[in-house]
């Protein structure tokens, strides 16, 4: 796995594919507490990097090999060639053949949305005839859903569509999604992905595939930087500020082991990204974004995939491929040129259907001639939001799955109150707040970490 999707985590000479399997044979009392990695999730809803809840367990790196000498574990590295090395894969198609061979006899569903990324996997497939169906999750009708209907009927194929809401949540499944998570991830964000694969499960799917990580065949993670994106000064603070954590975190709900490392987060977490510093701004941001992002927050999601329903792919973080993406000329990425040309090229009626985004996926002159103002406004609506984001600690002009009477919902719940006892008697809450009043976005993330401690605790 050179992409560095999958988790393994190793103690001492013991290594795992769970985290929680590993405590129970080991025996919680041998470990202890890593605070700053719990701070960590409470800010992010993720641990990054090799790091874990505890200081002893570590995740294993994507260069790293495992080796047994006798009863000794040893650790070597692969040397895996730098992302800006020409990649294996003379082109983008000749990648997509390749993954044509592994998916035959494979029953395959593909996730279809409003975006350009999802329109392109599926467009590249049907166009090498591989059969796979489209599905979607949804918490409510969307314009996302709706072009996603409208793409998946070009296609000749019917969307499948999970609807979920967290008011329909009960007590024993949040119990379940912290199994299931492996204590890896919010398990109120997982929830939506969990209904998903239990219908994608009862169809026999044999794997699934995601068009996560597209942004590396874009624009969209540079937009900080525009129109400047051949910089030899990276802005890795701005990107933080915009793109990691744009909205101010609330320290002072955290307890007395706890808030000091949120207060140092963003201090700490500039100095370990500085190593992805490349020679011109873009390619640090996107260095940043496949190292930092995608192997920690998408790898979750593939892991527990894997572990638990059916084989799940997501081909843009495929290393190989992401070197394509990493080496193209800045300008193929801007106006998500590179994609436009082969939507285009496979499905030209499919490519003049706009996404979320307003525009069209099409190459052609007078399509993107008409796409000019969209995209424009596009971006400056992205900027609009990041900036109020910034300045309100809101979040405007997006559609949400979720709606606000789900949290409510959860908020009521005996187990959401019994972890504020455990999480108060470990220090990791504030004392004299109520756990009643945690913003909507950490209630997962609070649950989440009062069951793990709940788990150390027994």
């Amino acid at each position: 796995d050179n992409s560095g999707m999958y988790k393994i985590f190793i103690y001492k000479n013991i290594i795992s594919t769970s985290f929680l399997e590993l405590i129970d044979f080991i025996g919680p009392s041998s470990f202890s507490l890593n605070f700053k990695s719990i701070s960590e999730f409470f800010h992010f809803g993720f641990v990054y990097f090799n790091e874990t809840f505890l200081n002893e367990v570590k995740k294993v790196n994507d260069n790293d090999l495992i080796f047994w000498q006798g009863e000794n574990l040893l650790l070597k590295h692969k040397h895996l060639t730098e992302l800006t090395t020409a990649s294996k894969y003379s082109t983008f198609d000749h990648y997509f053949c390749s993954l044509k061979k592994v998916l035959q006899g494979k029953k395959v569903s593909l996730d279809l949305t409003g975006g350009i990324d999802s329109r392109l996997l599926c467009c590249m497939l049907r166009s090498l005839d591989v059969d796979f169906e489209v599905a979607f999750c949804a918490g409510q009708e969307t314009l996302d859903l709706q072009i996603a209907k409208t793409i998946a009927g070009m296609l000749g194929k019917e969307l499948q569509v999970t609807f979920q809401s967290l008011t329909n949540i009960t007590e024993k499944k949040l119990l379940e999604l912290f199994e299931l998570t492996d204590a890896q991830m919010d398990i109120l964000t997982y929830y939506p992905a969990s209904c998903l694969s239990n219908d994608r499960k009862s169809r026999n799917i044999d794997m699934q595939i995601s068009g996560v990580g597209g942004e590396l065949y874009r624009e969209q993670r540079w937009l900080q930087d525009f129109p400047f994106y051949k910089k030899r000064n990276s802005n890795i603070e701005r990107l933080y500020n915009l793109r990691i954590e744009s909205v101010a975190f609330p320290h002072n709900l955290l307890g007395e082991k706890v808030k000091p490392h949120s207060l140092n987060t963003k201090i700490e977490l500039l100095k370990d990204l500085d190593c992805f510093r490349m020679p011109f701004n873009t390619q640090t941001y996107d260095a940043i974004y496949y190292n930092y992002n995608m192997q920690t927050n998408s790898g979750t999601y593939v892991t527990i995939a894997n572990n638990h329903y059916y084989s799940a792919y997501m081909p843009y973080v495929e290393r190989e491929l992401v070197k394509i993406g990493f080496n193209l000329n800045r300008t193929e990425r801007v106006f998500n040129k590179f994609f436009r040309q082969h939507i285009t090229r496979c499905f030209p009626k499919i490519a003049k259907k706009k996404t979320t985004e307003n525009i069209s996926c099409s190459n052609e002159n007078l399509e993107m001639l008409k796409d000019v103002w969209g995209y424009f406004f596009d971006k400056s609506k992205r900027l609009a939001k990041q900036l109020l984001r910034k300045i309100t600690n809101q979040t405007y002009f997006q559609e949400s799955n979720v709606k606000p009477e789900g949290y409510d919902h959860i908020k009521k719940m005996k187990i959401f109150k019994q972890q504020e006892r455990v999480l108060k008697d470990f220090s990791v809450i504030n004392k004299d707040i109520s756990i009643q009043n945690l913003p909507n976005n950490l209630l997962g993330r609070a649950l989440t970490v009062g069951l793990f401690l709940e788990k150390m605790k027994t």
